[in-house]
């Protein structure tokens, strides 16, 4: 329904009159070229990268999300032959060619592709999705394209008010939410920045700094002020230059510290909205060639764009529904806007038992990646409690197929993340059957509550008996309860020497106790990469203890002690072939 504007100066009247006043529509025009460009970058970069293939094609498993579990790839060709048409979508959008059509594709195959797997979900795919989705509405094919000059009738200089405005108002609730994400203790303690930031020590000039307490300070406060303070500069004309030249050097420098894709350039490109509309054309010198004119009031646009914005502006709170830290359940994480907000790693052994015969053994994702999942997805599953619980279902079919099992498998997890850098607790009861609970989105009250970092450390202690509050490996315990195959002896030492037999002949018990020997310094000298080894191996084939022991002995290694225990592992493994072939 349309109605003429009344000229009266009354409240209602007036706010008419500013969403329908001509506005120009240069800056549409260069907001419509950039998302265009930002949407051929990021297709030219999955090509030359290789990630078609790496992310859609070869994983054997994709996690969808809730409600989305009937999204699935195409066959290969069908993966690469949508990601042309999102490029030429892209190219469309950029070039204003047949635009209407050329944005709905860029929103249906960039969505199509963001809700393949939760383990690609980044806070700048999502906000791609719902800007291509705006675009569809906005008139940016009125000038500067290919479709008003094949449609001379259709060129307009001018268009409502409303346009630009409902730019505005989602781009500032984008930056308001991800500076209200970082009103939490462990952003102004510096978590997650202690961690990152070491990565970037070899950057030219700052480089060195990034080591430093101070800088995870500085960057954690610049920060929380940027996403608080930015949105209040950009809209008062005074401080709009000022505020615009921070964006920039903060969108420059996590584009040299952090690898986040396209979104630096797709926030930079983006801000420009805040601007006088007519700031490309005075630039260019690009003179209008009709008239302002009048518009007529309309109610669709305003009550499709109200409807809009209050869902972005409620669904990021969906997270305080739910107990505990968002930051660590991850219930109401995802769509909210909490950007680089915190960092999290861990292990995660499940164990699987036939509850008909008894047998229990385990599969460890790290170990068994190319067989379930790829790297990506190993690191989101560990930490995320949805995904984990998607991967356990999974698992219990693969599982039972791959044993000729025809009942139904048990699942429960063995964990241990770290938040933040903090002391690793488990993410999930380990008493807990996963295949037994189903999907919802309500809360899920396996995911154990998060530990306080005193908690937490006293939880990380090393597991018994490896504590030092707890009694050492006795010769015993060994003889009588663990290793009842082995000749008795009293003496460690010679104790050592037979359960090291025993274990490189396969026992699993007996590489167990290997790792404690190496643990402990039990009649060898202490070497955690060789506790680790043994460890490993015996976890392997399903000891339960062996796995615990891995996960607290992860988190003591460093990288190079990880690489050189897993060229032992490997070594051994090959070992063992060579000695069965012969």
């Amino acid at each position: 329904m349309e109605t003429a504007i009344s000229p009266q100066p009354n409240a209602r009247k007036t706010l008419k009159e500013r969403l329908f006043a001509p506005t120009d529509i240069a800056f549409l025009v260069f907001f419509r070229i950039s998302l265009g460009a930002i949407f051929v970058a990021e297709v030219i970069r999955y090509f030359a990268h290789g990630w078609i293939a790496a992310d859609f094609i070869y994983p054997r498993t994709h996690f969808t999300y809730f409600g989305f579990s009937w999204v699935s790839p195409w066959p290969p060709w069908g993966m690469y032959a949508h990601f042309v048409v999102m490029g030429l979508a892209g190219l469309g959008v950029m070039f204003g060619c047949f635009y209407r059509i050329s944005a709905i594709l860029c929103f249906l195959t960039f969505t199509y592709v963001f809700l393949l797997d939760q383990a690609l979900y980044l806070n700048h795919f999502y906000l791609m999705c719902l800007l291509a989705f705006l675009a569809i509405f906005l008139p940016a094919h009125r000038a500067g394209s290919i479709d008003a000059w094949r449609r001379p009738e259709m060129r307009a200089d001018f268009i409502p008010a409303w346009a630009r405005l409902l730019v505005i108002a989602f781009i500032s609730l984008v930056y308001f939410y991800a500076g209200i994400a970082k009103l939490n203790m462990d952003w102004f303690m510096g978590g997650a920045l202690r961690i990152w930031l070491p990565r970037a020590e070899e950057l030219p000039l700052i480089g060195r700094f990034m080591d430093d307490e101070l800088a995870a300070y500085f960057f954690a406060y610049g920060g929380l002020a940027f996403d608080l303070c930015i949105v209040p500069m950009l809209l008062w004309r005074r401080t709009r230059v000022f505020g615009y030249l921070w964006a920039l050097a903060f969108h420059f420098l996590n584009f040299l510290i952090f690898d986040i894709g396209v979104f630096p350039w797709l926030m930079i490109l983006a801000t420009t909205i805040y601007f006088s509309p007519d700031w490309p054309r005075r630039l260019l010198r690009w003179r209008p060639r009709t008239d302002p004119g009048t518009f007529k009031y309309s109610s669709v646009p305003i009550r499709l764009g109200a409807a809009f914005l209050i869902f972005q502006a409620l669904f990021p709170l969906r997270h305080l529904l739910y107990p505990g830290p968002v930051n660590w359940t991850e219930e109401g994480h995802r769509f909210s806007w909490h950007m680089m907000l915190r960092t999290k790693s861990g292990t995660a052994t499940f164990v699987i038992t036939d509850p008909v015969t008894k047998e229990t053994w385990q599969v460890d994702p790290e170990d068994d990646m190319h067989q379930y999942l790829t790297r990506q997805q190993v690191r989101k599953v560990i930490t995320r409690p949805d995904m984990l619980l998607q991967f356990a279902h999974y698992l219990a079919k693969s599982e039972a197929a791959a044993h000729n099992r025809t009942n139904p498998l048990e699942v429960r997890v063995i964990s241990s993340v770290s938040l933040d850098g903090r002391p690793p607790q488990p993410l999930v009861y380990p008493n807990v059957n996963l295949t037994e609970v189903r999907r919802h989105l309500g809360h899920s009250d396996w995911i154990m509550p998060l530990m306080s970092r005193q908690e937490a450390a006293q939880l990380a202690r090393p597991i018994s008996p490896v504590t030092p509050a707890s009694p050492p490996i006795t010769v015993a315990a060994v003889n009588t309860a663990v290793l009842p195959a082995l000749p008795r002896t009293n003496n460690v030492e010679q104790l050592f020497s037979r359960t090291l037999s025993a274990a490189e002949a396969g026992q699993v018990d007996a590489q167990y106790r290997m790792a404690l020997h190496f643990m402990n310094g039990q009649g060898t000298q202490t070497n955690y990469i060789q506790a680790m080894k043994w460890s490993t191996l015996a976890a392997r084939k399903g000891h339960v203890e062996a796995a615990a022991l891995r996960a607290e002995l992860r988190d003591r290694l460093s990288p190079l002690q990880a690489a050189l225990a897993r060229r032992l592992i490997s070594d051994h493994a090959l070992g063992s072939l060579t000695n069965s072939a012969q």
